[in-house]
């Protein structure tokens, strides 16, 4: 990121309607936020850290029906929840942020209770649910239940201003029930909230708008997010009509309007992930109407451009930005503000830090997915799932977001130079701690070169940058850095500290299989073990680049695990024109359809089978069926989740006041985002 930028447009301050804003950066709706304390400390956090406005959501104007996750209780239909509401207003107001609370209804997207139905502007047919993935054949509504949700909105808008939030924003946006009018992919009424012209289709919109200014007052700010266009489906919202819409939506009163894209058959997350669209396999061509000179960062301007065209009113674009990019957007006049919502997840101080001129500490989202992951897994889950990032440690576990000076100081020594190890050293250093850490190669970073090589740089997860950024931060910092330096129990006794951190990550397994020595198996750290050297002389893109020539991995490849690390790999082997088949005794990683990448679709995919013998020829296996049979392969790697390394914790134990050990209680030793997370919750309670 740009540090000698002086982002002059982006820290200018801002209005929308009467509210003030003292800069142009927005944190946009996450989605399935709580509603306690977590979630509390995590807005306040961003309104500390200095951004312009929140936007929270989506708050749903009816229960269940108006819901995308069951079990949220991000809904205010009634008087029940505006306490708990009103003290997330006021934890932001306390340092100078305005919020917005964002109203929708899932409609269509909603996923109900057994015996319940989902509600749409138009019925569809099975074909039409398939293809546009509603959760089920919605119920058409009649016009008066049209009249009703319009003072449901009104109602919950009301509720909104008493819990002291300072505007709400309209979701009429994806596929939820406003956008099911203004879409003729899903509108085809033929009464006045028809699908004729742009004025029916947008009426619903129009007359919700109307309602809240009518009972709130013109000088309380309503804004509304839309689709400037709709992609990869018939009939879908052009960027025409999106403008003819804004048009509609300035004279009804609204304050300003949020754009963004959204689509389908592949596109169903290009307004969350740009950056994933712009690598996908599946999306090619990629769509003219939008801007991919930044590899997807920015890939909404376009949008928001063609849209403030047509207003005098403020505009707000979204899309992977960050301050670099979003100040170009704002020299360029395509926006008045800049919309981000996982960046502020991965680092909530970015206004802050750029106004100070700290831009080279900000952490950047590297776009993994970890966040979204949670999202997903909670459409049917019993209980609500934190949301967590891969970046930030405090998401979703923290009730105070703030790292404290420790009450006394000590020597804290740190063992392992991977990202749990660095995270373990930049919160020690923080609080005020000595710190030393020792890593036995030459560099830091652990496995996240090997990970950047096998996911790619600049893709969905860039781990260099997080490397890079953790190693800036531990520099900065003055921790004792030993590189090369393997540790021993003398160094105890030699440096005497007061407390150790091991984070030497997990110890590979093998399974007890029969033939697992055959000269067609190869285990996944003797794959590293191999690129290892290469790359700490070679970037992992180039290397990347080099393994396509892999001549040590046949054309048939069977990877045992169903770990993050054969999901990976397999994704990896695919592009490079393998046929993988991914055999695990469970479940295996990334293979939920809402998760499914388009790299996985290509592989074969066995789950809950057992191993029984490595033959010349493959793997025999019998399926959860009980079925024996052969699966074919020239090579097999082995790629089972790793085991904790205790033997030196017990080593250690008793010959320093405090001794740690990272991943004693995880269940994914190799999962980066939980690496990070103990190595933070860990160095905080030192």
């Amino acid at each position: 990121m740009a540090d000698r930028m002086r982002f002059e447009k982006i820290l200018e301050p801002g209005r929308i309607g009467r509210v003030r804003t003292k800069n142009r950066i927005v944190k946009t709706c996450g989605g399935a936020e709580d509603v306690a304390g977590r979630n509390r400390a995590f807005l306040e956090a961003i309104a500390r850290g200095g951004a312009g406005l929140i936007i929270w959501g989506d708050v749903a104007v009816e229960y269940p029906r108006g819901v995308t996750i069951p079990i949220t209780h991000r809904h205010l239909e009634d008087d029940q929840n505006i306490p708990v509401f009103a003290k997330i207003a006021e934890a932001v107001h306390r340092h100078d942020c305005p919020i917005f609370m964002q109203l929708f209804h899932a409609g269509p997207q909603a996923f109900l209770p057994s015996g319940q139905q989902t509600i749409s502007s138009s019925s569809l047919t099975e074909s039409e649910v398939s293809e546009r993935t509603a959760s089920m054949i919605p119920k058409e509504l009649t016009v008066p239940e049209i009249e009703d949700l319009v003072d449901k909105f009104a109602s919950t808008a009301e509720r909104a201003r008493r819990a002291g939030f300072d505007g709400v924003e309209v979701n009429g946006a994806r596929m939820h029930l406003i956008n099911s009018f203004l879409s003729r992919a899903w509108n085809k009424r033929n009464d006045k909230y028809g699908c004729a012209t742009l004025e029916n289709r947008s009426r619903f919109l129009v007359e919700i708008i109307r309602e809240i200014k009518r009972r709130l007052g013109k000088d309380f700010p309503v804004t509304t997010l839309i689709n400037g266009i709709e992609l990869r489906i018939e009939k879908g919202i052009t960027v025409e009509e999106a403008q003819g819409f804004a048009a509609i939506l300035q004279a009804a009163g609204v304050d300003a309007i949020h754009v963004r894209a959204f689509g389908y058959h592949g596109f169903q997350s290009v307004d969350a992930s740009p950056r994933g669209i712009y690598y996908s396999e599946i999306t090619k061509p990629l769509p003219k109407e939008l801007d991919w000179s930044q590899r997807g960062k920015g890939a909404m301007a376009p949008l928001a451009a063609a849209v403030k065209k047509i207003v005098s009113i403020p505009v707000i674009t979204v899309g992977g930005l960050d301050p670099v990019v979003g100040e170009k957007i704002l020299e360029e006049a395509q926006a008045d503000f800049i919309g981000i919502c996982k960046g502020l997840m991965a680092d909530p101080e970015i206004a802050s830090k750029i106004a100070t001129g700290r831009v080279d500490q900000i952490a950047c989202c590297p776009d993994c997915g970890d966040c979204s992951r949670a999202l997903l897994s909670m459409v049917r889950a019993p209980e609500f799932v934190p949301i967590r990032c891969r970046v930030n440690a405090a998401l979703g576990s923290d009730r105070n977001y703030e790292i404290l000076p420790a009450q006394k100081k000590k020597f804290v020594l740190i063992v392992g130079g991977g990202p749990a190890g660095m995270e373990a050293a930049r919160v020690s250093a923080i609080r005020g701690h000595n710190v030393m850490l020792y890593e036995k190669e030459n560099r830091l970073g652990g496995l996240l070169p090997w990970v950047a090589m096998i996911k790619g740089l600049n893709t969905d997860s860039d781990a260099m940058m997080l490397a890079d950024y953790l190693k800036n931060q531990i520099a900065g910092r003055g921790v004792h850095i030993r590189l090369g330096k393997e540790f021993h129990l003398s160094a105890i006794r030699e440096i005497n500290p007061d407390a150790i951190i091991l984070a030497t990550g997990g110890v590979p397994t093998t399974p007890a299989i029969p033939g697992i020595d055959r000269n067609n198996v190869i285990r996944m750290d003797d794959l590293y073990r191999k690129m290892k050297d290469d790359l700490e002389l070679i970037e992992p893109g180039i290397m990347r680049g080099m393994s396509r020539y892999w001549e040590s991995i046949g054309k048939n490849v069977l990877i045992l695990g169903g770990t993050i690390e054969g999901s990976g790999l397999a994704e990896f082997l695919v592009e490079r024109c393998r046929d993988v088949t991914l055999v695990a005794e469970n479940t295996i990683w990334g293979d939920e359809p809402l998760l499914r990448s388009p790299s996985m679709e290509k592989v074969t995919r066995i789950a809950e089978s057992r191993f029984e013998e490595i033959t010349d020829k493959g793997l025999i296996i019998t399926s959860k069926e009980g079925k024996r049979r052969l699966i074919e392969a020239d090579t097999i790697i082995t790629a089972t989740s790793p085991r904790l390394n205790t033997e030196l914790f017990k080593a250690v134990e008793g010959k320093v006041p405090e001794a740690y050990l990272i991943g004693s209680d995880d269940k994914e030793p190799g999962n980066i985002m939980n690496a990070i997370g103990n190595g933070y919750r860990i160095a905080k309670a030192i």
